[in-house]
């Protein structure tokens, strides 16, 4: 495992990498550190797939953690964020960076320990599968690839993050089924959505996927659908 650490107070950064290292000993992980005292040398060093978890202060001299955080997003869509921070007047917007956690200054060690077992459990399953039928041939997707899926003259369309799109004769409610719930979810009779994939709500009316298609909100679910999404972010940045 590969962690980055990137905090511009030595002493804050010392103490980060000696509480990780106890969880990871405990772990029986194999884990290399790097440290970095601002965003600046993080990004200089940086390219896709260098670390498996990065953690960041916001307040950095210089480009702050947030600048940070959006740079790295542009170059690696997969590497685990973790803010570590003294303030929580970035914690929503740590969530258009996909953080997966927000530590607040002091760390707990509880609370580090729960930021490093989300990690854990997304490591483990990043990884997930389906495997879907088309033109004759299987295909395996990586479920965390999957922008949205749509049924279009009645195909079932999994348009993924690379620009691929899938043509398969399966139902919705069948693909649903193997992708087993949240941050999936069928928000239309013709459309599942990756919560992940949405960078916001456009109008009241659309999710606006990363890709900037628009797809739509059904006028008798949209105060359900706004409110499950809206739970989707906090649940995403909640320190619990």
């Amino acid at each position: 495992m590969r962690i980055a650490l990137c905090d511009d107070d030595q002493y804050q950064l010392n103490r980060l990498k000696t509480l990780i290292k106890d969880y990871i000993n405990e772990k029986n992980y194999s884990c290399t550190f790097y440290l970095f005292s601002s965003g600046e040398t993080l990004l200089s060093d940086f390219h896709k797939g260098s670390y498996d978890i990065i953690f960041l202060d916001v307040y950095l001299q210089g480009i702050d953690g947030m600048e940070t955080a959006r740079q790295i997003r542009s170059i690696d869509e997969n590497v685990f964020l973790v803010f570590a921070t003294s303030s929580m007047y970035h914690a929503i917007e740590s969530y258009h960076v996909s953080a997966l956690y927000y530590l607040l200054k002091p760390i707990k060690e509880d609370n580090l320990r729960m930021a490093l077992s989300r990690c854990e459990t997304y490591m483990n399953h990043e990884l997930q599968t389906i495997t879907v039928t088309s033109k004759k041939q299987e295909h395996v997707i990586i479920k965390r690839e999957i922008l949205y899926a749509e049924i279009y003259d009645k195909l079932c369309k999994i348009h993924l993050d690379n620009g691929e799109i899938i043509s398969t004769y399966i139902t919705l409610d069948h693909l649903m089924e193997e992708l087993g719930g949240l941050p999936f979810i069928r928000c239309h009779q013709s459309y599942i959505i990756n919560y992940q994939s949405v960078n916001c709500i456009k109008d009241g009316k659309y999710f606006k996927i990363k890709t900037e298609e628009l797809i739509p909100i059904p006028r008798n679910r949209k105060k359900e659908l706004i409110n499950s999404y809206n739970q989707y972010l906090i649940n995403s940045i909640r320190n619990i």
